[in-house]
């Protein structure tokens, strides 16, 4: 039985050598950002509310957010790149970034090229009803003449 250690343990480090090479073992998207710790996401710097830069260039908006938690959930940072929008849109990114999230209208054209998620993003309506309107005062009326 101890003739078979020591060869064990040698495959073992073998393995263990050739795992930890210079290579990514990544065989996905998913896989190299977790691996690469960041996942690089582009975004429309011009579209207040849904992402724009602050006065202090730094990124916000609703986009943002959404971005920032992706990454938060991933256990990983988040990096944004602002390419033109026609580059966001053509698909085809060849590894520019990792994804794209933005407020972007669904159409069949960009389905055809990019993939959404489904649904995009749901809209909760306000916890509480609207206030109601203010009844107009009541419009003076004429009787008809055949009533007086």
């Amino acid at each position: 039985m101890k003739k078979f250690v020591l060869p064990f343990l040698l495959l073992c480090m073998a393995l263990l050598a050739v795992a930890c090479g210079g290579e990514s073992t990544a065989d996905d998207l998913l896989g190299e950002i977790q691996e690469r710790g960041t996942i690089r996401v582009s975004t429309d710097a011009n579209y207040e509310p849904q992402s724009f830069l602050d006065d202090s260039g730094k990124f916000v908006g609703f986009d943002i957010d959404v971005a920032t938690e992706i990454a938060k959930r991933l256990g990983v940072e988040v990096e944004f790149i602002t390419p033109d929008w026609d580059l966001i849109t053509a698909g085809n990114w060849g590894g520019q970034w990792d994804m794209s999230v933005g407020s972007m209208t669904v159409t069949t054209g960009r389905q055809e090229v990019l993939d959404f998620a489904n649904p995009p993003y749901y809209y909760t309506p306000p916890s509480s009803p609207p206030r109601p309107r203010r009844a107009s005062p009541p419009r003076p009326t004429q009787r008809p003449s055949h009533l007086w």
